[in-house]
């Protein structure tokens, strides 16, 4: 976690020129924040600027341009670190994935 990296999603998409050919959507939400997330097997870090950012997961629709120009939509959970029970939660999640003890 001390080598995680830290993004800003519009500065993101300059950079690496990303030709947007998913998107991920939470309730009637739209995120590039939760997109980038969900891409790169991170995690959202929230404001609590609403009830349901306090949520431990954000559930969403991920939804991606396939080869053959049909849309795929999958139903995808990201971890959100908003708050401290949050991060408890992501933890113990993160020790488990890698097989440490908690």
């Amino acid at each position: 976690m001390n080598k995680s990296v830290v993004y800003n999603s519009e500065e993101y998409e300059k950079e690496q020129e990303w030709n947007f050919r998913a998107e991920f959507q939470h309730k009637e939400y739209v995120s590039k924040g939760c997109l980038l997330a969900f891409e790169s097997d991170g995690v959202a870090v929230s404001f609590l600027s609403n009830e349901h950012w306090k949520k431990s997961e954000i559930e969403g629709t991920y939804t991606e341009l396939v080869e053959d120009g049909e849309l795929r939509e999958s139903k995808v959970k990201i971890p959100n670190v908003s708050f401290d029970e949050n991060v408890r939660i992501f933890l113990n999640w993160y020790e488990h994935k890698k097989g440490f003890p908690t």
